[in-house]
């Protein structure tokens, strides 16, 4: 994401700001019936978010350095979760390996 905010075309301000982001979900679901189960699912996070500034005052450009920050949050708070399913349709039976004798 760039934003310029422009006072002429030797005047100006340009902010640079990058963002990623990447996650993982780890979870358990145990059949308590056919048509019930309990489910319990965690979530872990990681980001990275960097950003720079660069100035041009007078036709002379300035750029700061390329700073990050580093996150990494559990997801407790809003990532996990404990639940209840009832399945309405009935499960379907996978077949099963012919054994050779």
């Amino acid at each position: 994401l760039s934003q310029k905010t422009e006072t002429d075309a030797d005047n100006w301000t340009r902010d640079l700001s990058m963002d990623l982001a990447t996650g993982a979900a780890l979870g358990a679901e145990f059949f308590l019936l056919d048509f019930l189960s309990v489910f319990a699912e965690y979530s872990l996070a990681f980001s990275a978010s960097g950003s720079r500034t660069s100035t041009s005052v007078a036709a002379t450009v300035t750029k700061d350095p390329f700073t990050w920050a580093y996150t990494a949050g559990t997801g407790l708070g809003h990532g996990g979760a404990i639940g209840v399913t009832l399945y309405f349709e009935p499960q379907v039976a996978l077949p099963r390996a012919a054994s050779s004798q």
